[in-house]
């Protein structure tokens, strides 16, 4: 055959594979799946179209298929991650762990190889959740995430590697794993609390983190026992440096403290000592570095960015030196600040507000020194010096507001003179001040130190060069509070001055001119002392300069006044501002409350209401907390959440009887499927400790709608935990096990499972037998792949069974106490998953003699048949269990057996006709028929030509039936081609098409017959069939040529005369044949004839 008769249509090929995109793109897998066939039998070698349908296969999980599929492709291009991504799915899909943990390693290579470590690294986590225990490979995790600069990523990982370390009893090893996490991360809390446990273990002492910025190069094979075993050298280092710098030797200290870092004791104190040494000696640029690096710490960040300010005004770089200064002050603490610290506070607002005055942002150094002026004012020792700087606050503001007035050409003010020439700058300060090893402005800070995990270091952030006016309006480097933007007022009734002067305001406040928006506003009053919006901007403007008592004296002078006004609703508008500013104030709100409630905003009167309960109660308040919710109940009887907080509040005391009433109208009045409430419904249940069913009911109930709504299981995860603070029972750490087993979250279920079974120990609960516990524990171990602990756990169980007796009201599985057998079952599977297959059959087989025609037991010893090789001995497993529920009918059951049968051995001819022909007993009359159309050709592989003939014939008559005559016909075109010669067939072929008026293919169909039962010498049929063509088409010449035939081989000479004499007068028709025929008929005729008679 020639190489161009083997391509395909391409235009039918490019329809198909658009389809198969739109279908994909829609989620519609088998409509794609069935685009992709199509398009491949035309290019049955097209890569797209394998590929679109092997990815189909896997979306309608046809695994096996898939798996085969990607596997071809794999071949075909062996550095596609694409492909072998899939692999490891389909086999992880199968359950095939081996299979897919090696495709998932390989994929983690390829990963690399190709320069994908972000992809390397998601393929192993992969590879562990399959098989946690590869700690070769989780370090390789570690490394990964550490190259690609995860660092928090890269300390979890080596946090779990210690905690299975832990677990192994090598606490040396998880100390090594804990240090090397606290130097990718030195303020993870729960790496310092894990290695001070170990270090008091071990009985060593605590040795100083190190914070490393890149690790990937400086990774030793062991982490941290070579640094840990050399550490008193830097630290001798350390010690000896100190010591020439306070006797003045620096370039000793400096060469003593440069050692100490190559060393790998980059310590804060030593960056930082460094850095004034260097800045000392006039070698700024390599101060910025260690500075820099210092200011990482949250203990000497204030320290380090001070000096920083300092080394970028001495380099002549002001706006870095201004966002240096701008980050010290943000970390001073004001409250903790005395008479002696008051010198020092002084030199940093000066610094930063002479380097503001040198790059022309006069607002910003006026408000420095207003801000210093305000401090300092509200001390009895800092009054004197508050009015200096007061002074100097003013002249700066005056002065930007000059300059602002003639950019903005209001013309309401005349320019002044130019200013005279700003002081110079204060001196520097001696560096000595600010500390050696410690930093002296540790009293800037607050009393205690902020855990490092609630104030994470300031990291510094280089202000793009920008022309001068961008830098001064882009104050995005500085670490200022949001606020929303002003709000308008309405210039309505003032005249032309006062007008001016409001915009004035606003446009001072857009642009951050906080005092020269303060004075524009004070103007206003001067000018209409009756105009009251005047006086919400100037709260706002408190706001803006972080003086909220001031913004709030403001705001509820302004309440006040639309109070007595009867003006409401602007009355409510600067109450929300009120409570924004002042959340926690409780006669705030309960005015805001009454008034939202007198202008009929029910809901919104409701909300205030309830944050004051809850303030009530969180206080300690109980009496006024419920006073509060009883007087919503009277306002709102029908809201939701009313009764819902009302509930919490009744639990929390104590109260269960009147907390589920609560909640159980919470419920009605809200989603009856909300998985929240119905978690407290089964909380307050389990509280009360009474009806076992109705509280397993109800858990069951909230297991359902988390089913539904996955998006939930955090807020009801929390409910449970919240409800441990009232009452810790083991039966609620079970319960919350259950939940966190239904979303796979094994390892957060043994930890609750582990306080159940603590609990239980000290207390046993009636309602909760330890057998459920154990029997639950097992389960997430073997979740897991860990079948040691599962079989553990079980045998646990064993011990336990026999002591709880059946309560025939419960029905949940998680609620039933197992028996023998059901523990037996499970530690089959634990056998399984450890590939001790011989102890899994032996343990399934003894759990089938306890639990005769269990389901789970059937389907788990087919498979541990099936995977010992025993095809047969899987198959009669399932094939006794089909048959146990076909005489039950109960044929759905049967069915699912047979399916598995069928996914163990898909070419098995006996099990798919059985499956088949019970789905279409069944039912299900579409997988029934594709099912004998499957069995069929199988049987035609096997030779079984006569039977695939009957499966398709049963199909066809299915088909013809249910009166899709088109199948119908396919089926019959099949027939025929596996028996060409079958003439029933055949014949019911003709018939459809002649049902279905196609003529010409219903005569070639008989044309055909008849020339069978020529070749059968049948020439009677032969000229009935013929004859019936001739009915159909009486133009059609080939069947009187063929009927001229039969009648010459019957020796119908007579006959055969008479239709050559029919023909002669057909249009048409080849008049010397014809006569040629009608000769020798005639020939014939008069021969026998004039022929003696035989005796």
């Amino acid at each position: 055959m020639r190489k161009d008769a083997m391509a395909g249509n391409r235009a039918i090929f490019d329809r198909a594979m658009e389809q198969c995109r739109d279908a994909s793109a829609q989620g519609r897998w088998e409509d794609s799946l069935r685009a992709a066939v199509r398009a491949l039998q035309e290019f049955p070698q097209d890569l797209e179209a394998r590929t679109a349908a092997a990815v189909a296969l896997f979306q309608t999980n046809r695994f096996d298929k898939a798996l085969q599929a990607f596997r071809d492709l794999y071949e075909t291009d062996r550095t596609n991650a694409f492909f072998l991504s899939y692999i490891a799915q389909c086999y992880q899909r199968q359950g095939d762990v081996a299979a897919a943990a090696d495709a998932y390693r390989a994929l983690a290579d390829l990963h690399s190889a190709q320069g994908r470590s972000l992809q390397a690294a998601e393929s192993l986590r992969e590879l562990l959740s399959l098989q946690p225990e590869l700690d070769d490979q989780r370090r390789r995790l570690a490394q990964l995430y550490e190259d690609i600069g995860a660092l928090p990523e890269a300390a979890d990982t080596h946090l779990e590697l210690a905690q299975r370390l832990i677990a192994q009893g090598d606490l040396a090893a998880a100390l090594q794993e804990v240090e090397w996490a606290l130097r990718l991360v030195p303020n993870q809390r729960a790496a310092r609390d894990l290695a001070t446990r170990l270090r008091e273990q071990l009985g060593t002492q605590p040795v100083a983190s190190v914070a490393m910025r890149g690790t990937s190069g400086l990774r030793p094979s062991l982490p941290t026992g070579a640094l840990r075993g050399s550490a008193s050298q830097p630290e001798h280092l350390i010690a000896e440096a100190m010591a020439c710098q306070q006797a003045g030797d620096e370039d000793r200290a400096v060469e003593l403290y440069e050692q100490a870092l190559q060393a790998g004791l980059e310590r804060a104190d030593v960056l930082y000592s460094l850095g004034l040494l260097y800045q000392s000696r006039g070698n700024l640029k390599a101060a910025v570095g260690v500075l820099t690096r210092a200011a990482g710490d949250p203990e000497y960040a204030l320290s380090a960015h001070f000096a920083l300010g300092q080394v970028y005004r001495d380099l002549g770089q002001l706006p870095q030196a201004a966002q240096e200064f701008e980050l010290t002050i943000s970390l001073v603490d004001l409250e903790t600040i005395g008479k002696a610290e008051a010198d020092d506070l002084i030199a940093m607002y000066e610094s930063a507000a002479t380097v503001y005055e040198q790059i022309g942002d006069l607002a910003r150094a006026s408000t420095l020194y207003g801000t210093l002026a305000d401090f300092l004012a509200s001390k009895r020792w800092g009054r004197d010096r508050a009015v200096e700087f007061k002074n100097r606050a003013k002249e700066l503001a005056d002065r930007n507001m000059f300059a602002k007035l003639r950019t903005i050409g209001t013309g309401v003010l005349q320019p002044q003179p130019a200013p005279a020439e700003p002081e110079p700058p204060v001196p520097d300060t001696d560096t000595g001040r600010w500390g050696k090893i410690r930093p002296i402005t540790d009293f800037l800070r607050s009393g205690n130190i902020p855990d490092n995990d609630q104030a994470p270091a300031v990291e510094p952030v280089a202000i793009e060069q920008l022309p001068l006016l961008e830098r001064m309006s882009a104050p995005t480097a500085l670490a200022t509070p949001e606020f929303p933007p002003p709000t308008p007022l309405d210039p309505t009734g003032l005249d032309e001055v006062t007008a001016g002067w409001l915009e004035l305001s606003g446009t001072y406040l857009t642009q951050g001119l906080l005092d020269a928006a303060l004075d524009a506003c004070l103007e206003v009053i001067h000018h209409n002392v009756e105009y009251l919006p005047i006086h919400l901007r100037m709260g706002e403007i408190y706001e803006r300069q972080g003086r909220p008592e001031e913004a709030l004296a403001k705001y509820q002078l302004l309440i006040e006044t639309y109070r007595v006004r009867g003006e409401a609703e602007k009355a409510i508008d600067v109450y929300f501002r009120f409570i924004e500013l002042s959340p926690d104030t409780v006669n705030a709100r309960s005015k805001l409350a009454e008034l939202l409630k007198q202008t009929g905003r029910i809901d919104e009167a409701v909300e205030q209401l309830l944050q004051v309960a809850n303030t009530y109660f969180r206080l300690g308040q109980t009496n006024k907390a419920l006073e509060e919710f009883r007087r919503l109940l009277q306002w709102a009887p029908k809201h939701r959440d009313v009764h819902a907080q009302y509930g919490l509040a009744l639990l929390k005391l104590e109260r269960f009887e009147a907390a589920l009433d609560e909640f159980r109208q919470a419920l009605e009045l809200g989603s009856p499927d909300d998985p929240v409430a119905l978690a407290r419904l089964n909380i307050t249940l389990a509280l009360m400790g009474e009806q076992p069913a109705v509280i397993w009911d109800s858990l069951a109930t909230v297991l359902a709608e988390l089913k539904k709504q996955p998006g939930e299981f955090a807020a009801v995860q929390a409910e449970y935990r919240a409800a441990f603070l009232i009452e810790d029972r083991a039966l609620l750490h079970y319960m919350l096990a259950i939940i966190q087993q239904q979303h796979e979250q094994h390892n957060m279920a043994l930890l609750e499972l582990d306080q159940a079974q603590a609990l239980l120990a000290s207390e046993p609960d009636p309602m909760l037998p330890p057998a459920l516990v154990y029997q639950a524990t097992a389960d997430s171990y073997i979740a897991l792949g860990k079948a040691e602990e599962a079989l553990e756990q079980l045998r646990r169980g064993q011990a336990v069974a026999d002591q709880t007796s059946p309560n025939p009201t419960l029905r949940h599985p998680f609620a039933i106490p197992p028996s023998r057998a059901a523990l037996v079952r499970r530690m089959a599977e634990a056998y399984a998953m450890s590939d001790d297959l011989v102890g899994a059959e032996q343990a399934l087989v003894e759990a089938k003699r306890l639990l005769p025609y269990d389901r789970a037991i059937y389907t788990k010893l087919a498979e541990v048949y099936f995977r010992q090789g025993k095809l047969a001995e899987a198959l009669a497993q399932l094939d006794e269990m089909a048959t146990y529920y076909e005489e039950r009918q109960q044929l759905d059951r049967a069915i699912e057996m047979l399916e598995y049968a069928v996914r163990l051995a898909p070419n098995h001819i006996g099990m798919g006709s059985r499956l088949a022909r019970m789905q279409l007993r069944r039912g299900y009359l579409d997988q029934g028929l594709a099912g004998l159309v499957r069995v069929s050709e199988l049987q035609k592989r096997a030779g079984q030509l006569k039977d695939a003939v009957a499966s398709l014939q049963e199909v066809a008559q299915t088909y013809w039936m249910l009166s899709d005559h088109e199948r119908a016909r396919e089926m019959y075109d099949r027939i025929v081609q596996i028996a060409p010669n079958d003439i029933d067939a055949r014949q019911w072929l003709a018939l459809m098409h002649t049902l279905a008026r196609r003529t010409k293919e219903a005569i070639s169909e008989k044309k055909q017959i008849a020339r069978i039962f020529a070749q059968q010498r049948d020439y009677d049929n032969a000229i009935a069939e013929l004859h019936q063509i001739i009915g159909l088409d009486q133009q059609d010449l080939e069947a009187y040529y063929m009927l001229y035939d039969m009648l010459m081989r019957r020796e119908e000479y007579g006959q055969a005369s008479q239709l050559c004499r029919r023909m002669l007068k057909m249009p048409g028709i080849e008049t010397e044949r014809v006569e040629a025929m009608l000769s020798a008929a005639n020939r014939m005729l008069e021969q026998r004839k004039s022929a003696p008679p035989q005796s």
